[in-house]
This record gives C-alpha cells, structure tokens and sequence, in this order.
C-alpha cells in the first residue's frame, strides 16, 4: 500500500515537472519569435531608444534622420514628463478636496477643468511630435509613418472603447444594425 502510494506521487512530481519544463520552453520560444521581429539595432537598446530604433527600422530612416527623430524624442519626452507631473499634482488635489465631508463643487469643476486642459496639452504634444517626426521623413517614409499611425490609433480606440465588437465577441459585425434591447 505505501509502495503503491510512494509510486502515485513521484508519478505526480514526474507529471508537473514536464508540465513546468514545457512551460518554460514555450515561453522562451515566444520571447525569441517576438525578438526576432524586431530589428537588431532595436534589441540592443529597447530599454531606452527601442522605439525610435524600431520606428527608423519601420520607415528606412538613414543615420541623419535617426539622429533628428532622436533629438525630438528627447525633447517630447522632457515635456511629457512635465506635463504628467503638472496632471499627477492636480489629480491628488481633486481627489483630495473630494474626499473632505463637503466637497467644493467650484473647486472641483476648476480642477477638472484644469485636467481637461493637460489632457488637451498631452494629445496636442503627441501630435506636434508625430508632426515633427513625419517632417524628417520623404514621401514613402511619410506614407509608411501615416500608415502605423493609424494602425495604432485603431489599436488605442479600440483599448479606450469597451463596447467595441472585438471586446463583446461580435467580430466586426456592423454596430448600426445591432439590436438594443
């Protein structure tokens, strides 16, 4: 009975090591497929500049316009880290003044309104900066950049509306025709 026990559980340890072994060994095949997509130069610093470095992959930019779309990136990012400090402050006091006993009403539609402008400051930089970015490019590069911009505009609409039909499992069926009940 012990013997027949003893053989249930190491046949047990025997079947979760496989099972972690294989785990393993899918995981690290999917992290290589997904650095072999990405170009070399990109892996080498993807902690820092990989997104420029994939971009300029992407697009065909040559050393001097690689050196321009960094310096705006540098730039962009000073900024955007200015500005997201700005809204991280006025958000603490938002919540701040509406966890008092009696929030002021008028205090909170100014500081509302006062996120509302950031969040408008925040999409105008992310545009002068796609701008600035498609000035460096020629016509094809251009073409290239206006096509992942809007893959990625749809890939963040998409993020932002919950009721899209990838979200609820409809596919792509068209939403005019969906009945409401």
């Amino acid at each position: 009975m012990v013997k027949k026990r003893l053989i249930y559980l190491i046949l047990f340890f025997l079947a979760v090591n496989i099972a972690l072994v294989s785990t393993l060994l899918i995981q690290n095949n999917k992290k290589a497929n997904f650095e072999e997509r990405l170009h070399p130069d990109a892996l080498k610093h993807r902690h820092r500049s990989g997104f420029e470095e994939h971009l300029a992959y992407k697009l065909g930019l040559n050393d001097a316009q690689r050196t321009e779309v960094k310096t705006f990136s540098e730039e962009f990012r000073k900024n955007r880290k200015a500005n997201f400090d700005q809204m991280q402050l006025v958000r603490k006091q938002f919540f701040e003044v509406l966890s008092t006993e009696n929030p002021d009403t008028v205090l909170l539609s100014t500081l509302a309104q006062k996120i509302g402008m950031l969040e408008a400051k925040k999409i105008k930089q992310e545009y002068m900066h796609y701008r600035n970015i498609r000035s460096v490019c020629n016509a094809e590069q251009a073409l290239r950049l206006d096509s992942l911009g809007r893959l990625q505009m749809h890939k963040h609409l998409m993020r932002k509306d919950k009721n899209h039909a990838r979200y609820r499992g409809d596919g792509f069926k068209n939403q005019r025709h969906r009945n409401k009940d």
